[in-house]
């Protein structure tokens, strides 16, 4: 398992549960003997993080301290409760782990639309806004549910971030070490998609893109469209893969829906 993070870097997550959730799918096809939920089994013992990157997602920390420290404006629920950010955080201060019922039941505060425009406790989205801004990480989930804890790692970064150059170097050629090869518009959206992971870096981010698909990724264009990898691994240097898979759609072979199209009509 540890070796299948390490080796991808970043997992997307997504909690539909036919026939499976995204990230067991994406690892079934790399973990011999993976069963469903063993993610969320073993997360309190893996190098794993959740946070972002293109899409909300598992990194390891390695990856992840390419995306802190991260500047996130005033949010919403900032804005209809100002106070409550403190609170949660004074709430936390000495535990190790907090549920997200336990914080609503202690701070109460009713609830806010959430970003998939329902509702959610104002509280809970409290939480998520100090995970994003990596005040706090998700120690572990019950049935689904994700528990917060200090991120003492995270506070390290704010006082000592690698610097800015190499976590945007490092964000670009992970995607394209991720998703390669992929077609050269390809990658460009999903650095545009990482505002997520670096929301205050976008125009560097686009910088970095354009650098590293003038002169740092390898290419060839295919049929009229170009597309990039790491110089470092050419892609006809892999032997195919004898026998067959089955992938979700979020799995970095299938994600991309125009090289899939290109390639296969």
């Amino acid at each position: 398992m540890q070796a299948a993070l390490d080796r991808l870097g970043f997992v997307q997550a997504d909690p539909i549960r036919s026939p499976a959730r995204a990230q067991d799918l994406t690892l079934m096809a790399r973990v011999p003997g993976y069963r469903a939920g063993d993610l969320e089994r073993l997360y309190p013992g893996l190098d794993a993080e959740e946070d972002m990157l293109p899409n909300y997602g598992f990194v390891t920390r390695r990856v992840q301290a390419l995306l802190h420290p991260r500047e996130v404006g005033v949010t919403r629920t900032e804005q209809e409760h100002p106070e409550l950010l403190d609170e949660v955080r004074a709430l936390l201060a000495g535990r190790e782990e907090v549920h997200p019922r336990e914080v609503a039941a202690l701070l109460g505060r009713g609830r806010v639309v959430n970003a998939w425009g329902g509702q959610s406790s104002a509280s809970t989205r409290a939480l998520d806004t100090l995970h994003r801004r990596g005040e706090v990480r998700v120690t572990r989930r019950v049935s689904g549910v994700r528990l917060y804890g200090p991120a003492p790692h995270l506070a390290a970064l704010r006082a000592s971030p690698l610097p800015e150059e190499e976590r945007l170097r490092g964000a670009v050629h992970l995607l394209a070490a991720l998703y390669a090869p992929l077609p050269e518009a390809s990658l460009g959206y999903l650095v545009s998609l990482s505002h997520l992971g670096l929301p205050h870096l976008r125009g560097e981010l686009r910088a970095a893109f354009r650098q590293a698909v003038r002169g740092e990724l390898a290419g060839a264009v295919v049929e009229g469209m170009r597309y990039v990898w790491p110089a470092e691994s050419a892609p006809q240097d892999a032997p195919a893969p004898r026998g067959v898979r089955i992938v979700g759609p979020f799995d970095p072979l299938a994600w991309d829906r125009r090289r899939f199209a290109h390639l296969h009509g």
